[in-house]
């Protein structure tokens, strides 16, 4: 994974190959979004397309009271400023790439704040040790 590996017409590229999720992940969540924990909304076309980033410093291992209410309203927006508009999620962090509970907390809570508002593309976890989805709970159960 790094944005080394982004060929030059990334922009235009659907968000579906796992390998160009986080090499756009590597460009879009720096080494000091990683380091204070962060949350990146990435907003994306129809087609999948990166269009915006939104991205959260300093967020909590696991999501406050509040974040679901905070998020709902960034969906609300993004769906009214672009109703066909997708997002790709990504919980940032120092370090290890095990998904931890806190992680799986950040996922639920993206998903129901953006349940029946906005498709989400999928949630990943990116540390300096690299990416990977946040696989759903319930899928493993």
């Amino acid at each position: 994974m790094s944005f080394h590996d982004l060929p030059q017409q990334w922009p235009t590229l659907p968000l579906d190959d796992p390998d160009h999720v986080g090499d756009v992940l590597d460009i879009f969540v720096d080494l000091r979004a990683r380091s204070v924990g962060s949350l990146l909304v990435l907003i994306c076309d129809e087609r999948r397309r990166p269009v915006q980033p939104v991205l959260i410093e300093q967020i909590d291992p696991t999501p406050p009271p509040d974040a679901a209410a905070m998020l709902e309203h960034i969906a609300v927006t993004i769906g009214q400023a672009n109703p066909d508009a997708t997002v790709l999620c990504a919980v940032a962090r120092r370090d290890g790439l095990d998904v931890t509970i806190g992680d799986h907390a950040w996922r639920e809570c993206i998903e129901q704040a953006f349940a029946e508002r906005l498709p989400v593309l999928g949630v990943h976890v990116i540390t300096v040790d690299g990416s990977m989805p946040i696989p759903d709970q319930g899928a493993a159960a």
